[in-house]
């Protein structure tokens, strides 16, 4: 059991069609850009969960990159096989007895514009854009 978000590129099949009959080889190239953005929401995380006994960070784990189909993502998720992490899904959505601290989507949200900058730089250094 774990607690997932996905980190994904939409909107680009149109564009990936165009760069595949120009001979681009598109899914190294999108596993690039996901590979090198990705660790600015891992690291984002890392800082902004509840550190008590520092079970939450060290349950903390990003895939590699991954594809299903035309689909390319990586997994960032905290794993909870560890009953002890479930800290910080208790801290991101609150108790009965404990108001809700956000961290896991706001490391998300909060870095959005940085993570598609950098998924730009990677498609234009590549030659993508």
């Amino acid at each position: 059991m774990s607690f997932k978000a996905r980190f994904e590129m939409k909107g680009l099949d149109e564009y990936l069609k165009k760069l595949a009959q120009a001979g681009k080889d598109i899914d190294s190239i999108v596993d690039k850009a996901l590979a090198e953005s990705a660790p600015i929401v891992f690291e984002a995380m890392n800082e902004a969960a509840p550190y008590l006994t520092g079970v939450v960070v060290n349950h903390i784990q990003m895939s590699e990159p991954k594809v299903s189909g035309t689909f390319h993502f990586i997994i960032i998720e905290l794993d909870l096989r560890d009953r002890r992490a479930l800290h910080g899904v208790y801290h991101e959505f609150g108790t009965d007895k404990m108001d809700a601290h956000p961290w896991f989507r706001p490391s998300f949200d909060n870095n959005r514009r940085r993570v598609h900058t950098v998924q730009k730089r990677v498609l234009e250094r590549e030659g993508a854009l």
